[in-house]
């Protein structure tokens, strides 16, 4: 009996130190920005956008955006790379959109934004990943979309999940909390569109 009893108080603490590992990590550092909303239109690919948060309690500098179907290693304009990038500030958010003045009359939203034509010129299937300066890209900072099959080779950073393409009005949000561990991330779900008011 008293065996019995030493294996259960063993084993209790083996348990809990296993969770607690398990949800740490689920966690991602806390010195990145984050994709939180995407709108890609296959049909309309004018009016696709990203949206990217800063969680943390300072400005982040967003220094490049990839497209896997894209050679580029950087899709923002030359003027962007030639000033280091944008400055995102402290719980704030900016929209990349593929065009200004489409997604503008879609939204008329006050949130920053920042044309990157790229947006435009979606493939099948990829990955979109932005990146911040001086931290590392993490599953935060990239999306799947589309095609499964077409990013494959960096699901093991970007998760499983796979956004599709957007329909009219509609986007895919996930939200993000913050706690001692550092950034927690939930699934993307399909929401009505509101660029700029995710994480309020």
């Amino acid at each position: 009996m008293i065996t019995t009893k030493i294996k259960i108080v063993f084993f209790v603490p083996l348990i809990l130190v296993f969770l607690g590992a398990v949800k740490t990590s689920a966690q991602e550092a806390t010195d990145h920005l984050v994709i939180t909303q995407v709108c890609l239109d296959s049909t309309q690919s004018a009016n696709s956008w990203i949206e990217v948060y800063n969680p943390t309690d300072g400005p982040l500098v967003l220094q490049r955006i990839r497209l896997s179907h894209l050679k580029t290693i950087n899709v923002f304009s030359k003027s962007i790379q030639d000033q280091g990038g944008i400055q995102v500030g402290a719980g704030k958010h900016v929209i990349l959109c593929a065009n200004d003045s489409s997604f503008k009359s879609l939204y008329g939203t006050q949130v920053k934004t920042i044309a990157v034509t790229a947006l435009s010129r979606l493939a099948s299937g990829g990955f979109v990943a932005i990146t911040t300066r001086g931290a590392r890209e993490a599953k935060g900072a990239m999306v799947r979309y589309g095609k499964a099959e077409m990013s494959s080779n960096i699901s093991k950073l970007a998760g499983d999940q796979v956004v599709s393409f957007s329909k009219k009005g509609k986007s895919f949000i996930r939200e993000v909390t913050i706690t001692k561990a550092g950034i927690g991330l939930s699934d993307f779900v399909e929401s009505p569109a509101q660029p700029g008011k995710s994480n309020n």
